[in-house]
């Protein structure tokens, strides 16, 4: 047709899109094909004179048919490959800020088993469900399966050994109250009930973590809902782990890095 700079433009963009909006890049289709179809139609005028129904023949091609398809792949993508997720409170600050938009794998962890220091998305537990929580939290994997952990001088210790957490908001892990554990934990997605009673893992004492368990806690330690005050994740409720941030912009890149 000759619309070659046009035509590039549209194949950089959706480029563009599967980089750094994968979930986003089907929807654009629906968007841009409609476009492409209606100049298509413009430069076949001898077609146009001899097919009264050609309009309707690339309507239900290009524009119905990727909606169906965008709405089909994207629920497929978002269950069993990635999904997009944003921030609703500071527990993992300074990693995570509020409203930082984040992409979730949840393939890695079908072939291998989650590692400490990774961040991971999980369903509420039984106790998180007792105190009103049906979203699933963001935390940063402490202890493993079959680690002695415990908090001796404001300092996780792991197998004793004292952990090293460069992420921390402030260095330092105490063991909270019951008190504190029962207050309400106000997020912008929910108010939650108190945790009564919650499931005392203050770590005070050591505590060795089961099979198929694992202690999380929230880089803002004196901010943080986690582990301390309602147990530990199971391996099943698990969702995947937290890899990238897209958004903002200045602050884009993998979530490993140091």
């Amino acid at each position: 047709m000759g619309k070659w700079i046009l035509g590039s433009i549209l194949i950089v963009a959706e480029i563009l899109t599967w980089i750094y909006a994968p979930a986003l890049v089907f929807l654009g289709l629906w968007f841009v094909l409609p476009f492409v179809a209606n100049h298509a139609y413009q430069a076949a005028s001898d077609q146009r004179k001899n097919s009264k129904n050609i309009i309707l023949k690339l309507f239900l091609l290009l524009f119905i048919a990727p909606i169906g398809l965008s709405i089909t792949l994207g629920l497929a993508i978002r269950s069993l490959i990635v999904e997009a997720r944003y921030i609703p409170s500071g527990g993992m600050e300074p990693t995570l800020q509020i409203n930082d938009r984040i992409v979730i794998d949840k393939v890695s962890y079908v072939f291998r088993t989650p590692k400490r220091g990774e961040i991971i998305l999980f369903e509420p537990t039984q106790a998180l469900k007792r105190g009103g929580f049906e979203n699933a939290f963001l935390k940063r994997i402490i202890g493993l399966p079959g680690d002695k952990v415990e908090i001796k001088q404001n300092v996780i210790w792991i197998n004793n050994q004292p952990l090293q957490e460069p992420y921390t908001m402030s260095g330092t892990t105490e063991s909270p109250s019951p008190d504190i554990c029962r207050s309400n934990y106000v997020t912008m997605d929910v108010e939650s009930k108190p945790i009564d009673p919650p499931i005392p893992i203050y770590l005070s004492q050591p505590q060795t973590i089961p099979p198929g368990h694992y202690l999380v806690l929230g880089d803002h330690r004196e901010l943080s809902l986690d582990s301390r005050c309602w147990g530990l994740v199971k391996r099943s409720e698990i969702i995947g782990q937290a890899t990238k941030r897209f958004f903002p912009f200045n602050r884009m890149g993998r979530l490993d890095k140091k």
